[in-house]
């Protein structure tokens, strides 16, 4: 009898722990799968010109996701040829996930991809490398050579903020 009384007890549990983890989601956020869209924008602040191509949501590889594939495109993405160097600049990418790959000539590739879970810190991937941010939070990281800063500012219009600024690009 005591161990059916604490099966219950437990079971009890969990579905309470279930039912708050899924009334703390944000609004709007699905609680399943994905949480609100990031507002992302890309900085060139290296000297070298770079070519930015950036899938959104479905565009973004399932394969990458499970890495089985280094390129976070699945289609054809949107393309900026030239992110100029000393601040060239794409704004305001809206999406969750998505997938971003600059190359330049000569320059090693850096592959990027951003998601934002329905439960837990947004995070960032470079050339396979994690960085979950908090609000407010900055990163600056060496990637392949390459320096990368991740800037996670606040939420704007329940989207979360990221810019993502390419320091230096390395040799390839």
């Amino acid at each position: 009898m005591r161990s059916r009384s604490l099966r219950v007890s437990f079971v009890a549990l969990v579905a309470a722990l279930m039912a708050t983890m899924v009334i703390a989601a944000p609004v709007g956020a699905n609680p399943y799968t994905r949480g609100n869209d990031f507002d992302l924008s890309i900085v060139n602040d290296s000297p070298t010109t770079v070519s930015a191509r950036v899938c959104l949501n479905g565009h973004v590889s399932s394969g990458y996701q499970f890495g089985t594939t280094h390129d976070p495109c699945d289609v054809t993405p949107l393309v900026q040829p030239h992110l100029f160097g000393n601040g060239g600049r794409w704004n305001s990418l809206q999406a969750n996930p998505i997938g971003i790959i600059v190359r330049a000539p000569h320059h090693k590739t850096l592959y990027f991809y951003a998601y934002n879970p329905s439960i837990g810190k947004p995070f960032i991937e470079v050339n396979g490398h994690r960085y979950a941010l908090v609000e407010g939070e900055l990163k600056v990281v060496p990637v392949d050579g390459a320096l990368v800063a991740f800037h996670r500012h606040g939420d704007r219009e329940g989207h979360k903020v990221f810019l993502v600024q390419i320091k230096q690009m390395a040799a390839g």
